[in-house]
């Protein structure tokens, strides 16, 4: 209905409609944003299963492997205030042209595909 009231042509609210009715059937996997019972966690108790779920990750790059052996402190502040997991589903746009960039991204699993569009 949105998309009738704004006008939008048909060839935009095809792509937009398939998106979104995909993206409600998703089984992927979830953002930790989307499991609000996170917020009711004690800082303690939410730094620490951040930790479970990055670390094993970040320590596959040698890098961050170093970082935690030469400094557990700082790789655990880095873990805490730095480290976040963004969770991106097919047509998610990453990366956009001409923007400055504001963080890093390291992919874990899954690949990526670099196109501009004019």
């Amino acid at each position: 209905r949105y998309l009738r009231e704004n006008e939008v042509s048909s060839k935009l609210a095809i792509r937009v409609q398939r998106q979104a009715k995909a993206r409600f059937g998703d089984d992927g996997k979830i953002a930790r944003a989307d499991v609000g019972a996170f917020q009711l966690l004690s800082e303690s108790l939410q730094k620490q299963l951040h930790r479970e779920v990055c670390e094993p990750k970040l320590v596959l790059h040698p890098f961050f492997r170093m970082m935690r052996n030469v400094d557990v402190s700082w790789f655990e502040d880095f873990l805490s205030t730095v480290v976040q997991i963004e969770v991106a589903r097919g047509d998610d746009d990453i990366f956009f042209a001409g923007r400055t960039a504001t963080s890093a991204a390291y992919l874990v699993c899954g690949t990526v595909s670099y196109m501009q569009e004019p």
